[in-house]
């Protein structure tokens, strides 16, 4: 019992802190640093330019809010209502973190070339989960006999250094612009087979799995058997430089200044793949497993037999050495602004590839400048939330520009109804 609520818990929390990414206030800063991490063809105004000490660390989920897993007592206090999980809608959710820090970034600007280079910490990680699997753990086998369930999660992981070498070139109207980057693994966790079938037969109650179960991981998940498994996390550093675990990506993009009002710009970025060969370990379930039950005879005169053992014994896990391959999370972003005196008008779309599965997301914002401050208001649509506010603020004393953004302002009253939340912040200098 203990364990079913540890988990539940565990979903709970992730829910409530969980957030989406958010660009918009990058794309806001166009001529400075930060706009070329969403398209490196935004043109730079100034003859250098340098961003440092970025952070944009957020969360997200397309499944379950607070409310929706609990509901309060007369006391006012929250609970876990079983009668609510039974309403849920069946599927599989996805709860995903990132964290994107950025050290130093700086570019030269010459005539209608820009270079530009710089390094960045990138990590974030994917839980998915089925529904099937919450109301089995919520309330047992006994009303799913005869049925099966689809209850395998997938846990993905990505954390590696950045170092990136870009260059942009205006032709009148139109920048096109590119950045090629080299990759440096830290840490990395793959499923990349998530199929794990539980069925209780009608015939005699026996329990039975159908696994196709396979996952990856160099230097963060350890395992030595189902009750022993350890993670790692001190490979989410800016260890591992420069060696082992090597990859390569490129970010292409394009900017057209329609009018002296009208901007529109498109961008692929993060497109590329890390070779993980430092410590690759290969973890594989794979067949069919019936449990028939325990001699009760048996039972009774031993007193060291263990149901528990005897399940843990019957799900065969293979273990080897073999080196993987994964992508990184690629982007596609298309946006438009528009600015009229002392106001601009943004709008900007994502498609973000994550882990196998496409998110998508459109951006809207208004922004106002009052003398030296800049401020913002942002309103994000993506998939089951519709009412994300965000802000933003942003101070100007030449040359620097310190921003900082927040998104989803509303739920800071209202959390238990929360499904995405983001901080933004950095320091941006230019002359």
């Amino acid at each position: 019992m203990a364990k079913k609520w540890t988990l539940l818990n565990m979903i709970l929390i992730m829910a409530v802190l969980s957030g989406f990414a958010q660009n918009t206030p990058y794309y806001h800063l166009r001529g400075y640093m930060p706009a070329t991490w969403v398209n490196p063809a935004i043109p730079l105004e100034k003859t250098i330019n340098i961003s440092i000490a970025s952070v944009n660390v957020g969360l997200n989920t397309d499944g379950v809010a607070i409310q929706d897993l609990t509901s309060k007592n007369s006391e006012g206090n929250r609970y876990i209502d079983l009668k609510k999980i039974e309403n849920f809608k069946r599927g599989k959710y996805d709860i995903y973190v990132d964290n994107d820090i950025r050290t130093i970034d700086a570019a030269l600007k010459l005539g209608s070339f820009a270079i530009m280079a710089g390094h960045g910490f990138r990590s974030s990680a994917n839980i998915g989960y089925n529904t099937d699997l919450i109301q089995l753990l919520a309330y047992g086998n006994a009303p799913f006999i005869g049925k099966t369930l689809d209850i395998g999660p997938s846990v993905d992981v990505l954390a590696y250094n950045e170092l990136y070498l870009g260059l942009q070139k205006q032709f009148g109207a139109l920048t096109l612009g590119g950045k090629a980057k080299l990759l440096y693994g830290t840490s990395a966790l793959y499923t990349e087979s998530s199929t794990m079938q539980f069925t209780t037969l009608d015939e005699y109650y026996q329990l039975q799995f159908n696994n196709e179960y396979l996952i990856r991981s160099s230097s963060l998940f350890k395992y030595q058997a189902l009750d022993d498994v350890t993670v790692d996390y001190s490979g989410f550093t800016f260890d591992n430089f420069f060696y082992n675990n090597r990859g390569f990506a490129f970010d292409l993009g394009a900017h057209y200044q329609a009018t002296d009002q009208l901007s529109l710009s498109a961008s692929l970025l993060d497109v590329g793949s890390i070779t993980w060969d430092f410590s690759p370990r290969k973890y594989e379930s794979k067949g069919s497993f019936t449990f028939e039950g325990v001699d009760i005879i048996n039972f009774i005169e031993d007193s060291t037999l263990s149901v528990k053992d005897t399940l843990l014994d019957l799900i065969d896990v293979t273990s080897s050495t073999e080196a993987f391959k994964t992508q990184l999370n690629r982007r596609l972003l298309i946006g438009g602004s528009y600015v009229m005196d002392t106001w601009s008008f943004e709008a900007l779309y994502q498609m973000h590839r994550r882990y196998g599965k496409d998110w998508h997301q459109l951006s809207l914002a208004a922004y106002k400048r009052i003398s030296f401050l800049d401020l913002g208001l942002l309103y994000t649509i993506h998939k089951n939330d519709f009412s994300s506010v965000g802000l933003y603020g942003g101070i100007k004393l030449k040359p620097l520009q310190l921003y900082v953004a927040a998104d989803n302002i509303i739920r800071v009253f209202s959390y238990e109804r929360a499904k995405n939340a983001r901080v933004t912040a950095g320091l941006t200098i230019r002359f």
